[in-house]
């Protein structure tokens, strides 16, 4: 979860630790926002931190893209991997949502191929 967030956009932080999962930027994060919307927005670096003076948790410091602050209420984030274009935004019953412009889809249809945490991968014609 997102336990801080500067008023102008520049900065967040996010509990966590550095395991690798994100890049130490400039690179893309999963943004989920507190109002249920999912976003795929780059930032600029990630640091470590530190517990402070004023028992802010451990966890990791995210500094905005150039001209490009981060929206306010982010509730969480996740790493976008390098070999993930449209990560998944939304998963409700027997639909999938993806963070993906329409122009990534054939009109006449096609196949969506996944691959899943664990490496599966799946196809799935639309």
């Amino acid at each position: 979860p997102v336990t801080w967030e500067d008023e102008h956009g520049e900065r967040l932080k996010a509990l966590g630790w550095s395991d690798g999962s994100f890049l130490p930027g400039p690179a893309e994060v999963v943004l989920k926002l507190s109002t249920g919307g999912v976003l795929k927005w780059t930032y600029a670096s990630v640091t470590i931190t530190h517990e402070d003076e004023t028992g802010s948790p451990p966890g990791l410091m995210f500094v905005a893209a150039p001209d490009s602050p981060f929206p306010s209420g982010i509730a969480s984030l996740r790493a976008l991997k390098p070999a993930e274009p449209y990560p998944v935004s939304e998963v409700s019953g027997g639909e999938m949502r993806l963070l993906a412009p329409e122009k990534a889809f054939a009109p006449a249809g096609g196949v969506v191929k996944l691959l899943m945490q664990g490496g599966t991968q799946l196809a799935f014609a639309y």
